[in-house]
């Protein structure tokens, strides 16, 4: 059975593939962690030929070219990129439906149609320092902006602040919670000093009154703001707690939570396909544009693929191995 079968009946029978691979000395490990990704090993001569000229598919070829791997890049399209793409004045687009369309975008405006926003902790960082890509901030959270629902409710088809909305819902949960644990209606074994500290917590996180309970806060904004003084300013009233349930807000604030979209966040200077551009100027020399795949076949001895060529021809390729990226 050569390895390759192995494999993939390892995969299909749900075991680890990567397990597998290691055993099998396809993936070596280094001695110590490192803080960058590396690869390791002798291609010894092998060609891989990879569908697509995304990030993935240049990523790949980046890599694999380091430890002599050749590589080579079948692209549908007539640009490098895929989704990593942004969009500036007079660019051109043409759908399915052959609809061209050309943005009309002031000079210096830019729109980023795909990935639009890198974490903290992603690889991707790396490559922007390795390739020279500059990065700034991404403001991924703005609580100035505005939630809006059509539909029925007292705050259906209205533009309501994202604080107002966040605040008054942290609120309104802290004071139900705090009431719970001391009326003593919690199935919790909470002793005398616990119930205290958690109590003083939710009077901070919610903003409670000493009785525990919210009455609206500064944190939502004011209606008339602070000045000098003896000029406190005046805060906006709270929402009605039914009001905001029926309202439905409560379900985006979990987007900001999730550890792929918490702040800090970046992005490339100028535009997300800076990093595709850069990668290009990297293995663009191993890209095929307008290469639409029509077929991946296995051989004996590695993989076929077949395609046609930007004037329409079919053409075959062969490689040891085969790495498809396009989603």
């Amino acid at each position: 059975m050569k390895r390759r079968d192995f494999i993939y009946l390892v995969g299909a029978s749900a075991g680890s593939v990567y397990a597998a691979m290691t055993a099998l000395d396809l993936l070596k490990q280094p001695a110590t962690a490192r803080s960058k990704f590396e690869l390791f090993g002798n291609s010894k001569g092998q060609k891989i030929v990879i569908l697509g000229a995304g990030i993935a598919g240049m990523a790949a070829a980046y890599e694999l070219e380091k430890v002599g791997y050749d590589c080579t890049i079948l692209e549908a399209r007539e640009r490098a990129g895929g989704r990593c793409w942004t969009v500036r004045q007079g660019t051109v687009e043409t759908e399915i439906s052959s609809e061209r369309q050309v943005a009309c975008f002031n000079a210096g405006l830019y729109f980023n149609p795909g990935p639009a926003r890198i974490p903290q902790h992603h690889i991707t960082l790396d490559y922007c320092q390795e390739l020279g890509v500059p990065i700034e901030v991404f403001t991924n959270v703005n609580e100035a902006a505005y939630y809006y629902n059509e539909g029925v409710g007292p705050l259906s088809n209205l533009r309501v602040r994202i604080r107002e909305a966040k605040t008054d819902m942290r609120g309104y949960m802290t004071e139900l919670l705090a009431k719970a644990i001391d009326q003593d209606a919690l199935d919790l074994p909470l002793t005398t000093e616990d119930i205290e500290k958690m109590l003083e917590f939710l009077r901070r996180e919610g903003n409670l009154s000493p009785d525990l309970f919210y009455k609206g806060s500064s944190r939502r904004g004011y209606r008339i703001l602070p000045g000098a003084g003896l000029q406190p300013g005046e805060p906006y009233k709270p929402f009605d707690l039914k009001a905001l349930i029926q309202s439905g807000f409560g379900n985006y604030f979990f987007f900001e939570y999730s550890i792929n979209q918490q702040m800090m966040m970046f992005q490339p200077v100028g535009g997300m396909d800076r990093i595709a551009k850069a990668f290009e100027n990297r293995v663009g020399n191993k890209i095929t544009y307008q290469a639409e795949v029509k077929e991946i076949r296995k051989t004996p001895r590695g993989v076929r693929v077949i395609y046609t060529d930007k004037t329409g021809k079919r053409q075959q390729m062969t490689g040891d191995f085969c790495i498809c990226t396009p989603d």
